[in-house]
């Protein structure tokens, strides 16, 4: 029900947006999505079977915006799990790996962040986050024998 809801929004508010670029459309009038003001939608992955090994999604200038909302549909198939990574650039050619931080003993470090997700079923789900890069593409991946499995990857954006 959720997924439909959210289509349904998504289409209406695109059949009254200005398109701005090849894959980022800006909305008219803010909408709810997420539990964030939703003002700007790109595709960054079509449903394609998932590899044993990260692959690159399209990346798109999404400057304008703070905080991201990143929506993955996922069909398990065979496999047992899926990655997948952020990568942000100020120039869409120099690419910065997501990182997070790791403590122990009192010692901060940084370490390269990825999402993983145990798949028990297909599952459709978003990961809201800061943004604060100009453009942004993903690397995905599957873990275990990728028969019968596929991706897609959203992308939605707020002020």
């Amino acid at each position: 029900m959720r997924r439909k809801i959210f289509w349904l929004l998504v289409i209406l508010t695109l059949i009254t947006a200005p398109l701005t670029s090849q894959t980022v459309y800006r909305y008219n009038h803010p909408t709810r999505g997420a539990g964030i003001a939703v003002t700007g939608y790109a595709n960054l992955r079509n449903a394609t079977i998932l590899t044993t090994s990260y692959v690159d999604t399209e990346s798109v200038e999404f400057d304008q915006f703070k905080e991201i909302c990143l929506l993955f549909d996922i069909v398990k198939g065979s496999l047992t799990s899926f990655e997948y990574k952020v990568f942000i650039s100020n120039n869409g050619v120099d690419w910065f790996q997501e990182a997070t931080e790791s403590i122990a003993s009192g010692i901060i470090t940084d370490v390269p962040a990825y999402g993983t997700v145990t798949l028990a079923t297909d599952v459709a789900y978003y990961k809201i986050m800061p943004f604060n890069g100009r453009h942004i593409k993903l690397q995905v991946k599957g873990t275990g024998t990728a028969t019968g499995s596929s991706c897609s990857v959203e992308l939605l954006g707020s002020y």
